[in-house]
């Protein structure tokens, strides 16, 4: 009885290692999930120059997550796992706070990067910080700020946003309403990836899709080998700036009305003020997407109890009966064959019978499969087209039309930037509506005293 007792406490003791792994697992499950819920995105706001922050759902919202000392942050923003980065265009710098909203004791937070000329879009990667510059370069430094190269990437048209996935960089070229692609390692360069976008401002990827911004209002998408091209995935309800994208959503800055729109990643089920942002310009988005935690792998098994005390002898089984009559033993090998007798005579040949009747026409086989899809085409030849630029000054709001001979705005721009309150495309003498083409621009500066110049890129 005592030694069974020892054995059943080994089982008991096995049972209580199990039970202590299932828990540990659904706290590894339980983890994972509030990491999640944690994620956060961001905008620089331009009227004041900091950075704001709210829950991906929407919530805990705050306009001035990195307030005063990042005073500076005039354009794009970017975060990783750690840290929060911006680009401060007129100081010609890159800046950087903890993902918090805390600043670094031993890093001036708004000169992290120095010499970064004309900065605006910001992207970051596992092992690089990239930025573009106005004048039309892509930059690249390390993630600790070291080794800057302002031109890295040449050849540019005005780009103003840059984004990085495993393979590629892509930044969106507002002066020639292209999207640009090149290798991690800044060779492959294509100025003109995708075409026909119209003076794009922000761009994201995901595992499936690259996404800008088009001045006109609406949100493009592409495939990652830029094929699927469509320039109207979903329309914003005002000017698009920056955008963002994580494993569910899309986000982007709505100038126009000053919020933060969302949507799913098809373009259904957009919400145009999904983060309102009354006093607020902002320009700059990011999202954080932190990914789904896993369950770490199971322990070890713990070491194994003491084996029990031997039971007692038992008593001696009684005497077996006597064994079967054991089986036959094998057949013995075959004798040798008997030598082959002779050929008997051919026989004579038959009449040839008459021909069978047709048989029916057997079933049609299936279909083959689908040949491969032949290589692409080449480019066709350039446009001829040519553009102008229109440009008008003033106080407080600014309106410039494209002349006759070349009626169609295809992008704007103004200075200075970060002083406009809103910026409306124009049909004729009224404001564009959906589906009309813009055939100049009006902005509007945050005070009546400030004095703008609105310049109109205008084609045939």
């Amino acid at each position: 009885m005592e030694a069974a007792g020892t054995v059943d406490q080994g089982v008991s003791m096995r049972r209580v290692r199990l039970a202590v792994l299932i828990v540990a697992a659904l706290i590894c499950i339980g983890l994972a999930f509030t990491s999640r819920a944690g994620a956060y995105v961001y905008w620089t706001n331009t009227n004041n120059g900091t950075i704001g922050r709210a829950m991906t759902s929407g919530g805990v919202q705050t306009n001035n997550l990195i307030g005063t000392a990042a005073s500076f942050a005039t354009c794009g923003v970017a975060v990783d796992g750690s840290y929060v980065y911006w680009a401060y265009t007129g100081g010609n710098t890159i800046g950087r706070a903890n993902l918090d909203g805390t600043l670094s004791t031993s890093v001036d937070p708004n000169n992290f990067i120095t010499g970064a000329g004309s900065a605006c879009g910001v992207a970051v990667d596992s092992s690089h910080i990239y930025w573009t510059n106005t004048a039309g370069t892509i930059a690249r430094a390390n993630l600790d700020g070291t080794g800057a190269n302002t031109s890295f990437i040449t050849g540019a048209s005005t780009p103003y946003a840059v984004a990085v996935d495993g393979s590629h960089i892509y930044w969106a070229n507002l002066g020639s309403g292209t999207i640009g692609r090149a290798n991690l390692g800044g060779t492959g360069v294509d100025q003109s990836f995708i075409t026909g976008a119209s003076g794009p401002r922000g761009i994201a990827v995901d595992d499936s899709h690259i996404y800008w911004s088009n001045a006109n209002g609406t949100i493009g998408r592409a495939n990652l080998d830029g094929t699927g091209v469509t320039q109207n995935l979903l329309f914003t309800g005002g000017t698009p700036y920056e955008v963002a994208v994580d494993e569910s959503h899309l986000y982007w800055v709505n100038g126009t009305t000053h919020a933060i729109g969302r949507a799913n990643l098809d373009g259904t089920g957009a919400t145009l003020s999904f983060i309102a942002l009354s006093g607020s310009s902002p320009f700059g988005l990011a999202v954080d997407s932190l990914p789904v935690g896993t369950v770490g792998a199971t322990g070890p098994e713990g070491p194994q109890g003491p084996t029990g005390e031997a039971g007692a002898t038992g008593a001696a089984g009684a005497t077996g009966s006597a064994g079967a009559t054991g089986s036959a033993g094998a057949t013995g090998p075959s004798g040798p064959a008997g030598a082959t007798g002779n050929a008997g005579a051919t026989g004579a040949t038959g009449a040839t019978g008459a021909a069978g009747a047709t048989g029916p026409a057997g079933a049609i086989g299936p279909t083959g499969a689908r040949g491969a899809t032949g290589p692409r085409g080449a480019p066709g030849p350039a446009g001829t087209a040519s553009t102008t630029v229109v440009m008008k000054s003033g106080r407080g709001q600014v309106q410039a039309s494209c002349p006759s001979a070349k009626p169609h705005a295809q992008s704007w721009s103004a200075a200075p930037l970060n002083q406009l309150r809103s910026s409306i495309p124009l049909h004729g003498s009224t404001v564009a509506q959906a589906g009309q083409s813009a055939s100049g621009w009006r902005v509007t500066a945050t005070s009546t005293s400030i004095q703008v110049t609105l310049y109109v890129i205008c084609a045939p």
